[in-house]
C-alpha cells in the first residue's frame, strides 16, 4: 500500500469506476487496508477511519436494509496489541447495526490455533471478552485449521485471521459460510465469505490469446487447418475462407483449453488445500513437501497465462508482465471495449444507428476503398504451399481497415 493513495490511481484498477474505494495508509511494510464496494449493490451512508481499521455503512440494495462492514488489520508488535483492541471496542460500543468484522486481527482466541503449543498471546483473554460482551459470533472457516505459515521446511502454522458476525447480520445471512483458499502467493490464506451461490460466468468470445504461442499444439494446428483445400474462386477469397476456418476451429480450441485450465487448476488447489491440511495436523515429509513446491509452480504458471491473457486484451504496456495484475487487466479490457463501441455513425448530416446499418455502411467503404486503388495490381507468390499477399495489396488493405475501423 503507498502511503498517498490518489483517486486517479485507484481508477487504474477500477477503469469502469464500478466501485467506491476507501482505504487505510500502511505503516511502512505492514498495515494498510483496501476496500471496493460495488455500487451495483450497496450505497455507502458514511465511513469511518481509525489506526487499525476501516468501518462502511452500506444499504444493501437487494435485501432493503443497512448493515456495517469493519475491516481491520491487527497489529503483530505485542506493545500495541492493547491499542489495536481498545479502538476495536470502541468501534463496536458505537455500533447500532447489523454488522460483519473480518480481518488480520494477529491476535489467537485459543491454543490450538497453533501447530506448535506454545500457549496464547497475553491478549486472548482481552480478545475473548471483547467478543462475548458485544455479542459477537465467528463464522466457522472451512477448509482448513490456519491461516497463515512462516514458510519454513518445519513451518509455524497460526490462525490469525477470522471472520465475525453480529447476531442479526447472521439472521440477515443465515447461509453464510467462510471458506480458507491456498496460499499461493501470500504467506496468508485468503477467506471468501459468501451468502448465496455463486452465479456462472458469462461465456467469452473469440479472441487471439497470446497464451497460445506457449502452446506447442497452436503451430501444428494452424498449418494443418491452413493446409487443407479450399475450393475460393479468388486467391483474396481463399484468404478470408482460411481465416474464417481458423477462427471457428480456435474459438472452440481456445474455450476449451481455457477450461482445462481452470479445472487443472481447481485440481491443484484442492491437492494444494489437502496437503495444508496434512501439514497442519502431522507435517509433510520429502516428497510431500517437494510435491507441495511442484504445485505451487503449476500455480503460479496458470497465473501468469491468465495475466497474459488479460494483459493482452487491456491493450495496456505501462505495467509489466509478471506483476500478476490481472484483475486490473480485466478491467481496462472492459473498460476498451465500451470505449471502442460505436453506436452511430454520421454521413452528409444524416445519421447511421444499428448495428446492420452500420455494418451496411462500412461494407460499402471497403467496397468504395478499393474501387479508388483498382489500378493496383495484385500479385501472389506461393510460400511453401501458402498464399501470400504482394506489398501493395497489403498497403491498401491496411489503408481500408485504418479507414473503416480507426
Amino acid at each position: 500500500m503507498v502511503e498517498n493513495c490518489e483517486n486517479s490511481l485507484l481508477r487504474k484498477f477500477d477503469c469502469n469506476q464500478d466501485y467506491l474505494w476507501m482505504w487505510n495508509p500502511s505503516r511502512g511494510r505492514s498495515g494498510g487496508i483496501l476496500v471496493g464496494v460495488r455500487t451495483e449493490w450497496f450505497d455507502v451512508g458514511s465511513f469511518k477511519q481509525g489506526e487499525y481499521m476501516l468501518q462502511l455503512n452500506l444499504w444493501d440494495k437487494m435485501i432493503k436494509v443497512k448493515w456495517n462492514l469493519l475491516v481491520v488489520y491487527g497489529v503483530a508488535q505485542e506493545e500495541n496489541k492493547s491499542a489495536f483492541l481498545a479502538e476495536l471496542s470502541s468501534f463496536c460500543s458505537t455500533n447500532s447495526e447489523p454488522i460483519l468484522i473480518g480481518g488480520d486481527f494477529n491476535i489467537i482466541r485459543y491454543a490450538n490455533e497453533r501447530n506448535k503449543m506454545d500457549g496464547v498471546h497475553r491478549h486472548t483473554p482481552l480478545f475473548n471478552s471483547l467478543i462475548q460482551f458485544y455479542e459477537l459470533k465467528e463464522i466457522v472457516m472451512c477448509g482448513g485449521l490456519y491461516t497463515w505459515s512462516n514458510k519454513q521446511d518445519n513451518p509455524t502454522l497460526v490462525k490469525l485471521d477470522r471472520v465475525l458476525v453480529s447476531q442479526d447480520w447472521e439472521d440477515l445471512f443465515p447461509q453464510v459460510v467462510v471458506n480458507r483458499l491456498p496460499r499461493e502467493v501470500s504467506d496468508h490464506n485468503p477467506l471468501l465469505v459468501t451468502v448465496n451461490k455463486s452465479t456462472a460466468l458469462p461465456f467469452i468470445q473469440f479472441h487471439f490469446d497470446l497464451g497460445w504461442l506457449k502452446n506447442p499444439e497452436f503451430f501444428k494446428e494452424v498449418e494443418r487447418i491452413w493446409l487443407q483445400p479450399c475450393r475460393a474462386k479468388t486467391a483474396l477469397d481463399k484468404i478470408q475462407q482460411k481465416l474464417k476456418l481458423i477462427k471457428q476451429y480456435f474459438k472452440g480450441w481456445g474455450f476449451n483449453l481455457q477450461g482445462e485450465l481452470r479445472k487443472q487448476r481447481k485440481i491443484n488447489s484442492e491437492e494444494l488445500s489437502e496437503l495444508e491440511r496434512i501439514e497442519e495436523m502431522w507435517g509433510l515429509d520429502t516428497d510431500q513437501n517437494v510435491r507441495k513446491t511442484w504445485l505451487l509452480c503449476e500455480n503460479f504458471k496458470s497465473l501468469e497465462q491468465e495475466e497474459l491473457y488479460w494483459f493482452e486484451r487491456s491493450h495496456e504496456s505501462w505495467l509489466l508482465k509478471g506483476d500478476l495484475n490481472t484483475k486490473f487487466f480485466h478491467n481496462c479490457a472492459s473498460g476498451r471495449k465500451k470505449k471502442n463501441t460505436i453506436l452511430s455513425l454520421e454521413k452528409d448530416g444524416a445519421m447511421i444507428e444499428g448495428e446492420e446499418n452500420l455494418l451496411k455502411h462500412a461494407s460499402s467503404t471497403t467496397l468504395s476503398c478499393l474501387v479508388l486503388h483498382r489500378n493496383l495490381m495484385c500479385k501472389w507468390t506461393p510460400v511453401f504451399g501458402i498464399i501470400c499477399l504482394s506489398y501493395q495489396m497489403n498497403k491498401t488493405i491496411c489503408y481500408v481497415k485504418r479507414l473503416c475501423f480507426r
